[in-house]
């Protein structure tokens, strides 16, 4: 009962008048007319069985399909221009404009089980009506030159943003709206009337300014600094309350990074940051949120292997960050920001053509994360949703030569960590590995290929947000492809 169909093209234009000018438009337009297949699951029949010993099978809607629906149009316009005036001075300039329009139109779940044999799925609507209006400029010179001691590029910039945000949400059915019965499925429930609990209308801006300088110290010694400043205002207008509340915020963050580049491969670095993240809109109760700040430490090395085309990175890293964002587990449609969360751990990157027909990618990243400040509840514990664990390999063979030159296949595995279901980190979502596959065809200019994803078709739970909020992972997907180029 969920349809899926888009719509979707992305004309772009390249211009190059002289060899120091060019000139990019870039516009994409993308309609699209689906369902809302986020089913909003409890933790009890989806990770674990429920008390009736059952599972909700992966494909079954709780919603109805004669309410269910989610469009959306949107579209982008702007280009990037970049000249160079002499062998010292380039000038760039990137700019766009776009709009979203959306319309989603539910029965949803995230409310629990109705009865005591975990049978039957609380249920309520969700009808919202979102329109967006968003407008860039990015300015940046940048200035290749000598000093006399050191190498320099240097850059800066200015930037402005502009978004506009009419956002309306409304609920209806609590308590009313017949639960979903998981046993036997009673879909054609009468459409039940919703009531707005926020109509806002969203003005954010922010200027920018910022530079950075790429110092070569030495030949092999690089040293980078930057630092921005942002300047923001957020306006929000409550048409239900007919009040207006407007929140300003200016900050200035800065970077300082340091790589050696041995001549046999090797480049050690270390880096500091900070961070400034103005979150755009409110919560349900139409409180604009508070920017995200921090910090990180980093040092890690970066080997490019000699003789092969091969290229690895390792890094560790201590992050620290201020307000993100986390979703509420009492009040369906709302977002909490949690008062400090840190980040500690390492990854690693494998990029590889063995040969030019034989390429492998390969990734892992292991981490603690923990809320550090904020509610007493929360602190030490992990959020929500947050996989610590995140593993990938990928190999590729193209067969060169012979009766079966340009034909080739792939494979690859992913593995994801554990997560938590619950703020107090009681109920864990287990890891879980897949396995994708490809396999491809070349000749001339043709190319076809069929990709896998997922081809055991495991079922599997990939994240809860509360303990009556969970989603399965997608199922096994084949895609076939054919494509020209010329």
């Amino acid at each position: 009962g969920a349809p899926d169909d888009r719509a979707y093209i992305a004309p772009a234009l390249t211009y190059r008048p002289d060899a120091g000018t060019s000139l990019t438009i870039l516009t994409s337009y993308q309609r699209d007319s689906t369902a809302v297949t986020a089913n909003f699951l409890p933790y009890s029949g989806t990770v674990r069985r429920n008390l009736s010993g059952l599972r909700i099978p992966r494909s079954l809607n709780v919603g109805d399909p004669a309410i269910n629906t989610f469009q959306r149009e949107q579209a982008f316009a702007g280009y990037e221009f970049e000249h160079a005036f002499d062998e010292t001075w380039t000038f760039r300039q990137n700019l766009r404009y776009a709009f979203s329009d959306a319309l989603d139109d539910a029965f949803l779940g995230g409310l629990g089980y109705a009865d005591a044999n975990q049978t039957q799925v609380s249920r309520y609507r969700f009808r919202a009506a979102s329109r967006a209006r968003l407008f860039n400029v990015d300015n940046q010179a940048v200035a290749r030159f000598d000093d006399g001691l050191f190498k320099h590029t240097f850059l800066m910039g200015l930037d402005y943003k502009n978004f506009q945000l009419n956002d309306n949400q409304a609920v209806g059915g609590f308590g009313t709206l017949a639960p979903f019965n998981i046993i036997t499925p009673n879909y054609g429930s009468p459409s039940v009337p919703v009531a707005p609990y926020l109509v806002n209308y969203d003005v954010f801006q922010q200027l920018g300014v910022y530079f950075q300088d790429q110092v070569k110290l030495t030949p092999e010694l690089t040293l980078v600094v930057s630092g921005r400043g942002d300047f923001t205002s957020n306006e929000v207008n409550n048409r239900l309350a007919s009040t207006q509340t407007r929140q300003s915020a200016n900050a200035y963050t800065q970077r300082y990074g340091l790589i050696y580049n041995f001549d046999f491969g090797l480049a050690p670095y270390i880096s500091y940051s900070t961070f400034f993240n103005p979150q755009v809109g409110t919560n349900a109760f139409s409180q604009p949120f508070r920017p995200t700040t921090g910090d990180q430490y980093e040092a890690g090395v970066k080997y490019e292997i000699p003789g092969a085309n091969a290229f690895l990175t390792v890094a560790a890293f201590d992050l620290a960050l201020a307000n993100t964002l986390t979703p509420d587990p009492v009040t369906p449609n709302n977002q909490l920001q949690l008062g400090e969360t840190r980040s500690r751990g390492v990854e690693a990157q494998l990029v590889a053509n063995l040969t030019k027909d034989f390429n492998v990618v390969a990734s892992f990243t292991s981490y603690t994360l923990e809320v550090t400040k904020g509610d007493v509840g929360t602190i030490g514990r992990t959020p929500v949703n947050t996989p610590e664990t995140l593993a990938s390999v990928f190999a590729d063979y193209t067969i060169p030569t012979g009766d079966w030159a340009g034909f080739g296949f792939g494979a690859g595995v992913r593995y994801v960590g554990r997560s938590f279901a619950d703020v107090a980190n009681t109920l864990t979502v287990p890891d879980y590995v897949l396995f994708d596959a490809q396999i491809h065809y070349n000749w001339g200019n043709w190319r076809a290929a069929i990709n896998a994803t997922n081809i055991g078709d495991r079922r599997f739970v990939s994240s809860c947000i509360s303990a009556n909020e969970c989603f399965y992972g997608e199922a096994r997907r084949v895609l076939g492809s054919i494509s020209y180029k010329w």
